[in-house]
């Protein structure tokens, strides 16, 4: 489960300032899981436009907070873990509070969730956390919270694993469940961009695939190997690869198909501008295939720079699938949806691109922000070198000490005078690393003054409601992440000074790096009020 929020709806400012009156009108569960060394027990519901999530609270037998305890939850056949820290997590928990933020849009799903020990063994029963897809009302449950609370006899242990099972709201037939570990004697690549490597060995060649098809039209691998209806998958950028073992050969899965039969048609149009899948059964019912790629080809021919970069590979069909919605004006471009990928021709210039320029949304990280990848396979197992297999995932594990992500710092900083105040933490400490400051003059800022910023977790998916503090000589301010269309960052505040002005830091309590000058003003004229920005990114990261 991803770890990034996004809003459809009211802003997370917003919605906190309205938990506690809302829980007084939501009804709550009357499911009450009793065995095990804990019992637990629904206890609120809360309206969130903004997120999915399931929150709770653990104490002992004579209800004071409990640390330390470990708290599991299941959606099919994916798995993931927190602990109760003794630190207050949000509002609605207390110091032994826990909380699970599953997805950036309301998600109808039922989570559950238990007690475990260190091996992974229940302590409780499992409590159904049940969540809705929309967030029309004050009734619409798009957080959960839990309480566990010591008392009990222990369940029997299982003695066998989980059965793989349906993905949440995907077409019935298609589950996922761990792939074979890479063998020992696998030839792989590791990829430091992204933390993940691509091998051969027996079970798939992944890596020859990845070689034939090259780096410009797949991407960088964004996960590990993982099975999706019996077959090997791994998932790239721009691609996902399942392995055909029937043919030796790789297939590239239709994404944006995927996406579709999941429901998430809504969601790409909101926050990727995807245009929404056409039903065209009808009007091609008894058509030759020859003549329904002749068709949906033909919808291309409205821009003549789209279709050029459709048909600019050897087999268009192969990379891209057929297109699955007519050419849109999403605004500030046109978009075409198709099985694989999505084409855009922007109409303006972007941080991204130039009016005029035509770009490939890379259907894998889209694939990977929407949750449609086992949360398990998505942890980075770039350490490996193919000699030794990774172990069998189970759930995400913090990151390990030394792990930290690399930077990307404009080479203008040192003339601006920007720089980075490290975090005082310790070996193995977890705190927010600067990964990324990109400073925009004044033609690439087009009249913006601002400072926007992403906090991301370790698997580098975004934040939201984490607060930043930026300040400068005479104030300062206080402000949560807030989902936003994509590709917009989550946090924005507007200069008003020049020079050296603002400091910005994460603010929740846990160490952060500090960025220190920001300002208006350019190398040349580093006091004068001229319109500039800068986008920065905060990480979670270890300590080595």
């Amino acid at each position: 489960m991803s770890k990034t929020l996004r809003s459809s709806g009211a802003t997370w400012k917003i919605v906190v300032g309205l938990l506690l009156l809302l829980s007084a009108f939501i009804p709550l569960s009357s499911a009450l899981a009793q065995g095990g060394q804990y019992s637990g027990q629904v206890v609120a519901t809360y309206t969130n436009c903004g997120a999915t999530q399931v929150i709770g609270t653990v104490a002992d037998a004579n209800g004071n907070p409990k640390t330390g305890v470990r708290i599991r939850l299941r959606s099919g056949s994916d798995l993931v873990y927190t602990t109760t820290s003794g630190q207050y997590v949000r509002p609605e928990t207390d110091a032994s509070g826990w909380d699970f933020s599953l997805q950036v849009y309301p998600v109808a799903n039922t989570w559950r969730v238990d007690v475990v020990d260190a091996n992974n063994n229940p302590l409780s029963a499992t409590v159904d956390a049940v969540t809705v897809g929309t967030c029309n009302t004050a009734g619409d449950a798009n957080v959960v919270k839990i309480r566990f609370q010591e008392g009990g006899t222990p369940p029997p242990q299982a003695t066998t694993p989980p059965q793989a099972t349906t993905v949440p709201g995907s077409n019935p037939s298609q589950y996922t469940e761990p792939a074979p570990a890479i063998e020992p004697n696998a030839t792989c690549r590791t990829f430091s961009e992204t933390g993940y490597r691509v091998c051969n060995d027996g079970n798939a060649n992944f890596l020859s695939a990845f070689n034939a098809y090259g780096l410009q039209t797949v991407g960088y691998p964004v996960s590990t190997r993982f099975k999706r209806d019996g077959f090997i998958t791994q998932a790239f950028q721009k691609a996902i690869f399942q392995w055909r073992a029937d043919g030796n050969t790789v297939a590239f899965v239709n994404t944006f198909d995927e996406l579709h039969n999941r429901g998430l048609d809504e969601q790409l149009l909101a926050w990727r501008q995807t245009p929404v899948q056409l039903d065209e059964s009808d009007e091609e019912a008894g058509m030759p295939f020859s003549q329904i790629v002749e068709r949906r080809q033909g919808w291309l021919d409205e821009r003549p720079a789209m279709r050029s970069v459709y048909f600019s590979v050897s087999d268009p069909i192969l990379t891209f699938g057929l297109p699955t919605s007519r050419i849109e004006d999403m605004g500030n471009h046109y978009a075409v949806r198709l099985q694989r990928a999505v084409i855009q021709e922007w109409k303006e210039n972007v941080p991204w691109a130039s009016a005029g320029e035509v770009t490939i949304a890379n259907g894998g990280d889209i694939a990977k922000e929407l949750g449609h990848l086992p949360s398990w396979s998505i942890v980075p197992d770039g350490g490996g070198s193919g000699a030794t297999p990774p172990p069998a995932p189970t759930a995400p594990p913090a990151a390990p000490a030394g792990n930290e992500p690399p930077r990307n710092l404009d080479p203008e900083l040192p003339a601006l005078g920007v720089t980075i105040s490290p975090a005082n933490v310790a070996s193995g400490q977890a705190y927010w690393r600067v990964v990324e400051i990109i400073w925009h003059n004044e033609e690439e800022s087009q009249g913006r003054i601002s400072i926007l910023a992403d906090v991301l977790d370790q698997s580098g998916n975004k934040v939201i409601g984490i607060p930043l503090k930026v300040w400068w000589g005479s104030g300062s301010d206080v402000i949560p992440t807030e989902a936003k269309p994509f590709p917009e960052y989550s946090w924005n505040y507007a200069m008003w000074n020049a020079g050296c002005s603002y400091f910005l830091a994460v603010e929740d309590g846990t160490p952060s790096e500090t960025v220190n000058c920001l300002g208006l003003g350019t190398p040349e004229r580093r006091d004068w009020t001229i319109h500039v920005e800068y986008l920065i990114k905060f990480q979670k990261a270890i300590k080595p």
